[in-house]
């Protein structure tokens, strides 16, 4: 099992990564990572190509798939 304490942290301007499961430590398919940002921070536009599941656990989120904007609150 990975724990936050133990888990590879990436730091951005814009938020702090911790991966919890990825390819590098033995996930197949999945991918998940916490994920802090402060208030009105953005992440950079990217391609995703395989399904993600996002949860916030406090604030809201934002994204836009094929131009069409969706927000999402904590626990959502």
């Amino acid at each position: 099992m990975i724990f936050v304490e133990t888990a590879r942290r990436i730091e951005t301007p814009n938020a702090q990564l911790d991966s919890l499961a990825t390819p590098s430590l033995g996930s197949k398919e999945l991918s998940a990572w916490r994920v802090t940002m402060q208030p009105g921070a953005q992440g950079p536009v990217h391609a995703i190509d395989r399904e993600q599941i996002w949860m916030p656990l406090s604030g809201s989120l934002e994204f836009i798939v094929d131009g069409e904007r969706t927000v999402v609150g904590a626990g959502q």
